[in-house]
């Protein structure tokens, strides 16, 4: 079935003639480092742009060299001809697409006019961390953001106490080092569960059946995520990553072009810059936010008194 399949897609681009190439590595589970080839043309039945992933190659060395060779020698395996390469795109990482020794320019010796152009989600994704990073203020949040994940998920009876309260629908969230959209999800789940999180983790702090360290642990957590410098970046960030998140989406779109791609870009780009005119607003909300949490805690307090 595969064999069929693959053959169809092959006659496919043969009958399109002129294709972009798109090429990334990662480890499997053996820990086999795998180039997954993807080619993407016009449609010779409708006109309309597709996307067809081809094979995965398994590969010895992680070099420039290995990957620019291995990828026409496949082509030609395949009877697809690399001179009808028209384009050819990766993610930013210097063996990938490095001016002078990267893949692009070794593709570029085979064919001249397989122009370069570099992933937009994935630029958008390496803008995102580089925001987050050139503040420390802000690594400072997202790591509480996956500490409340860590210390959730490395016990089954805490994660139950969680989705007790929660339920199933909206868990806690790891961040994730490659994928940005990871860092929307989380901080949308704190934000929508926030009272609902503080109450498990002061039931787990109230716990006397739970281990010391644990109790205290839990304590600590509480009183970071109740700190207005945390409810202020919770805020701030979610409505940043929603439209990064959405953005996004729109860039790894199958049938997406160039203009909208530009289009994509200016959207998002108006977006923080009214977010940065509206601040204001932004701040009445985590004030009003901060009040809500004071107003619990002393409800809170008057119940035990009771």
């Amino acid at each position: 079935m595969s064999d069929k399949v693959h053959k169809v897609i092959v006659e496919e681009i043969q009958s399109a003639g002129y294709f972009s190439l798109s090429v990334d590595s990662t480890p499997d589970l053996s820990h086999t480092d795998q180039l997954s080839i993807i080619l993407r043309y016009v449609s010779p039945s409708d006109g309309m742009p597709v996307e067809r992933f081809l094979t995965f190659l398994n590969l010895k060395i992680h070099t420039r060299e290995e990957m620019a060779n291995i990828v026409p020698s496949y082509l030609e395996g395949c009877k697809i001809d690399i001179a009808k390469c028209r384009g050819q795109s990766y993610d930013n990482a210097a063996n990938m697409s490095g001016r002078y020794k990267g893949m692009q320019q070794k593709i570029l010796e085979h064919n001249k006019y397989a122009v370069f152009i570099p992933c937009a989600a994935h630029i958008l994704n390496l803008i995102g961390r580089s925001a987050v990073d050139c503040c420390t203020i802000a690594v400072n949040f997202f790591s509480i953001v996956q500490l409340l994940y860590n210390f959730f998920s490395a016990s089954t009876h805490r994660w139950a106490v969680l989705k007790e309260l929660i339920g199933n629908d909206s868990v806690l969230k790891s961040l994730s080092n490659t994928r940005w959209e990871a860092h929307a999800v989380a901080t949308s789940v704190i934000l929508q569960s926030y009272p609902k999180i503080l109450d498990a983790l002061d039931e787990i702090a109230e716990d006397t059946n739970q281990k010391g360290e644990t109790r205290l642990e839990s304590q600590n957590i509480s009183n970071k995520m109740q700190d207005f410098e945390f409810i202020f970046m919770l805020t701030l960030w979610n409505d940043i990553l929603q439209v990064f998140h959405r953005t996004s989406k729109g860039l790894q779109e199958e049938g997406l072009d160039l203009k909208t791609c530009s289009n994509l870009y200016h959207s998002l780009s108006s977006s923080l810059v009214e977010m940065r005119i509206n601040l204001k607003n932004l701040k009445a909300r985590q004030e009003k936010f901060f009040l809500m949490e004071n107003i619990r805690e002393l409800e809170d307090e008057l119940g035990r008194n009771k």
